[in-house]
């Protein structure tokens, strides 16, 4: 079998190898670009090593470990207001209630460590306040 290619007769071989030749050049190029997005995905992941951290006691130096962070942040702020309310409704109750650590508070040992450090919070001994005591968390 024969085929009229630009005026001169080609034989199917030579078709079907410039075929081959292109699928073979499609191949290469997508594994190109396969290995592109690879490379991309660890320098976002992990980063290049020579970012500052985001927060004060040193995590997030990437994009996705300030992510982390921030939500760990969030967390540990949540369960911060979540014992103060069990600190307001305990002491509804019983106005002499006056814990000195955050166990003695009834239902707060689900949420009583942050999330971050594992620390306990801590009461105030003269406010009464609740704050943890993890490096960056002092304003919660």
């Amino acid at each position: 079998m024969s085929f009229r290619m630009s005026g001169e007769f080609c034989s199917g071989e030579a078709v079907r190898g410039r075929s081959s030749r292109r699928r073979g050049q499609t191949l290469v190029a997508s594994l190109i670009v396969i290995a592109i997005i690879m490379i991309l995905t660890v320098v976002y992941m992990r980063g290049t090593g020579g970012g500052k951290p985001a927060k004060p006691d040193g995590r997030g130096t990437t994009t996705m470990g300030a992510a982390k962070a921030s939500a760990e942040d969030i967390a540990c702020q949540s369960n911060v207001n979540q014992v103060r309310q069990l600190l307001m409704v305990a002491k509804t109750s019983d106005d002499s209630f006056k814990p000195a650590t955050v166990d003695e508070i009834p239902g707060a040992t689900s949420v009583s460590k942050c999330p971050v450090g594992k620390e306990t919070y801590t009461i105030g001994p003269e406010s009464g306040e609740i704050h943890c005591p993890h490096l960056g968390h002092e304003k919660f």
